[in-house]
């Protein structure tokens, strides 16, 4: 079903300034905006003026002055409690997206260099003055503590200048002998309310207008092309979405929008939060216009409970804060780029083979599965997303894709991972990791895999699901088990 485009009704109570100053001059009154009627905290598709107090009290104790109408002029309100303060959603908390993408997108997980804080790639610009494309995030990436100190941007700016932040993808490695990663160097910032940077991309790094595909989305919706036109006004009870690094594609509505205000998201009940820590610098994209509405910057306090509402700056204030400009490319809606076909789903912060948990501890492959988990799971990620040429290996062999249809197979009980992916045999990629794992693997990976290599490989390439790996492999093991039982 089309989400409802709420824009013309949500103009008629923009224009109303008169009864905004009304409303606004009642006491007690902090500050009047647009949005959606809320009922015990529920987002209602009800256009509204959200007027805020700091709290609710029932009209018997308000002098008549103090009370505010049901509706005026026309226009129906609703008293809202300021809400509870939101937090900032800077890592390092994330633990789902950890690809280094050979071709950038938004929505990917990004790193700077001095205090390693990490947050999402929103999307990619370019600079007003000299057309260079950049990387849009936020300013608390880089200054989560000097936000509220009384420094202006431009001080800011030279601070930038003088540290020369670098930026890496999916991470920032520095090494002995090399610096690993880098996209970019950080060259403006905005600080609150807009808290916004820029990232100056390298050249030579290879990059989309766009933001991460997620064809399987967790929340059971429509697939996401990421495909974004441009940039827009957010309405408020507009449907939204975004793609962070640590949450992945979640989807809300708008609960309030005002022009110079904070964006406020409830997001769909179906999805466990709207974002987490590490989903800082997502960009805000309305699902029915494909624009960017905002710029995502803070969200439920997770240790107070409050886990149903995030805030954006208003995309416009974040253009204009750093003299920018986002085209988008509606071109690039069936794009067929390696990193996008490859990419791992969206899922949450937990095991992509969480739904068959329990099938892998029962079956006779759990010892080998704990011993590539607990020995050597930190040596695989690394051989993969940091050194170069097991990275190059990974990707040539298709690893992400079969990683991702591997994972999908646990869930999907229809689907089939397929016999070859982007020219990629599953027998070659199966021999092609075997042989990256073989040739720089440590001493005792190695080990494992004279152990157990073949085996592996053999169940990956004539089986089409883990589940049906799983079942082999234990049919194995059991026929070993018998014959090996005296007569």
């Amino acid at each position: 079903m089309t989400p409802r485009d709420w824009t013309p009704e949500y103009l008629r109570y923009l224009a109303a300034t008169d009864v905004i100053g009304d409303l606004e001059r009642i006491p007690g009154v902090r500050r009047v905006s647009i949005g959606g009627r809320l009922r015990r905290g529920i987002l209602q598709p009800e256009m509204c003026f959200q007027v805020f107090v700091n709290a609710k009290r029932p009209t018997s104790g308000l002098w008549p002055q103090e009370i505010i109408p049901r509706t005026l002029a026309g226009f129906a309100t609703d008293v809202v409690a300021e809400p509870l303060k939101l937090v900032e959603l800077r890592g390092p908390n994330g633990q789902d997206d950890r690809e280094n993408y050979p071709i950038k997108v938004g929505g990917i997980r990004i790193q700077e260099s001095r205090n390693r804080g990490e947050a999402t790639l929103g999307c990619f610009a370019r600079r007003n003055s000299d057309n260079k494309p950049v990387a849009l995030t936020n300013f608390h990436l880089f200054f989560p503590n000097e936000a509220d100190q009384p420094i202006t941007d431009v001080t800011f700016q030279t601070i930038v200048d003088l540290l020369r932040i670098k930026v890496g993808q999916p991470k920032f490695t520095k090494k002995s002998c090399c610096t690993c990663n880098v996209i970019g160097e950080l060259v403006k910032v905005s600080k609150r309310p807009i808290d916004a940077a820029i990232v100056l991309l390298d050249s030579g790094v290879r990059f989309l207008d766009k933001v991460k595909r997620i064809p399987t989305p967790y929340d059971g919706g429509p697939p996401l092309s990421g495909v974004i036109t441009g940039v827009g006004t957010p309405v408020a009870l507009n449907e939204v979405w975004k793609v962070g690094s640590v949450t992945g594609l979640t989807r809300g509505k708008i609960q309030t929008a005002r022009p110079g205000e904070d964006i406020v998201v409830q997001f769909d009940s179906s999805v466990d939060n709207f974002a987490e820590h590490g989903d800082s610098g997502s960009v805000l994209v309305d699902t029915i216009t494909s624009k960017v509405v905002g710029l995502v910057k803070k969200g439920g306090d997770w240790s107070k409970g409050i886990v149903d509402t995030a805030a954006a700056t208003p995309i416009q204030m974040v253009l204009s804060g750093l003299d920018i400009r986002i085209d988008g490319d509606p071109t690039q809606a069936n794009a067929t780029v390696a990193e996008e076909i490859d990419e791992l789903f969206t899922l949450p912060a937990q095991s992509p083979f969480a739904a068959v948990e329990e099938r892998i501890r029962a079956s006779h492959l759990a010892p080998l599965v704990r011993e590539l988990v607990t020995t050597h799971a930190d040596e695989l990620v690394e051989l993969v997303n940091e050194s170069r040429s097991g990275m190059v290996a990974w990707h040539r062999a298709q690893g992400p894709a079969y990683f991702a249809a591997l994972a999908r197979s646990s869930k999907e009980r229809a689907y089939r991972i397929p016999e070859a992916i982007g020219g990629i045999t599953r027998a070659e990629a199966a021999t092609r990791l075997r042989g990256l794992f073989d040739a720089q693997g440590s001493e005792a990976l190695r080990t494992l895999l004279q152990r157990h290599g073949d085996e592996l490989q053999q169940l990956l390439v004539r089986h089409d699901t883990l589940i049906e790996m799983l079942d082999a492999y234990d049919r194995q093991m059991r026929a070993a088990t018998e014959g090996a039982r005296p007569s």
